[in-house]
């Protein structure tokens, strides 16, 4: 009977095949997760710019509010569900001030886009995402909320954003909401 080469190895060569394996296939995974996630993270830029073109000629955010932006038609037809708003992950959505989406009131600012029932996963995806304009985006803040409590993340801080995948796989849970703040 003839042997297989693998069988011919020595056992450090075995050892090290079936790591390189592994690890290949430990990419694979994540990259196929991180292009799952893509969509919802290019919602948050769709969204940041729907806002930012109707408020241009605005001195506030006042009235910005999920409900607003369904009502004026704003929301893509692919995150309209009803009187809800979700992302490419089926997950809800709030726009407006908080974890809560409140609408704006005068002299707001600044506005959050929040996803909220996001898994360990997807959490730590979303929040480590790479966005290709931050600074055009106006981003400038992150939360990451869960029964741990809440922790936020500014642009340009020593340990603010960009967020690295170990420290948010570190903050995230179970179940998460993301809060972006923006400009």
């Amino acid at each position: 009977m003839q042997k297989s080469i693998f069988s011919q190895l020595p056992l450090s060569t075995k050892i090290a095949f079936i790591l390189v394996v592994l690890t290949l296939l430990g990419w694979g995974v994540s990259c196929s997760f991180r292009n799952e996630v893509r969509p919802a993270a290019r919602q948050v830029i769709r969204l940041v710019d729907i806002v930012h073109r109707n408020f241009q000629t605005k001195p506030d955010y006042w009235k910005l509010s999920s409900q607003w932006m369904i009502e004026n038609n704003m929301v893509p037809s692919e995150m309209r569900q009803g009187l809800q708003i979700v992302n490419a992950l089926g997950k809800p959505v709030l726009i407006g001030a908080g974890i809560n989406g409140q609408m704006l009131m005068p002299g707001a600012k600044s506005f959050d886009i929040v996803y909220k029932d996001l898994s360990k996963r997807e959490c730590v995806a979303l929040a480590t995402y790479e966005y290709p304009k931050n600074q055009t985006l106006g981003l400038i803040e992150l939360t990451i909320v869960n029964e741990n409590g809440e922790k936020s993340f500014v642009w340009g801080d020593k340990e603010g954003l960009p967020l690295e995948s170990e420290e948010a796989a570190e903050i995230c849970n179970k179940q998460n909401a993301l809060i972006w703040n923006f400009e």
